[in-house]
């Protein structure tokens, strides 16, 4: 079971509102969820079989839909065309989840940082179905 309180603008609790939640909400749309990782704006859970759900900010491809536009997704949809999701996080704009072959998908908003000396990755597109996904290597 996941719940969820705090700010409830765009869609951030995903309850199908956008109100604030003072108390713990019940997210009722996700089943044998394994973990969640909750970023500044959008927020996603693992479910059985490796599936990714998201909810939040969907403005910028966050949602992994293929809909890079602003809008609010206040209940979690599934991201199609990833599974045997293993770990997953979400930054402010976008996410980033581990395969169990051991690849790194990441959409939203997702780039390097190398201007506080943190590790820089090598960026490649792949696009899987209608989603744009980042490959990151080493």
């Amino acid at each position: 079971e996941v719940y969820c309180w705090g700010k409830g603008s765009l869609g951030r609790i995903g309850n199908g509102e956008t109100t604030d939640q003072l108390v713990p909400v019940k997210l009722t749309k996700l089943q044998s969820v394994n973990a969640v990782a909750v970023g500044e704006n959008q927020s996603c859970a693992i479910v059985s079989g490796g599936k990714v759900f998201c909810w939040g900010y969907a403005g910028v491809g966050s949602m992994g839909n293929g809909q890079p536009t602003a809008a609010v997704q206040d209940v979690p949809i599934l991201v199609s065309g990833i599974e045997n999701v293993t770990k997953i996080v979400s930054s402010g704009w976008g996410v980033c989840a581990l395969n169990k072959l051991g690849k790194v998908l990441c959409w939203g908003a997702v780039g390097t940082i190398d201007s506080n000396g943190q590790l820089q990755l090598k960026i490649s597109m792949k696009k899987n179905m209608k989603n744009q996904y980042l490959k990151l290597e080493r």
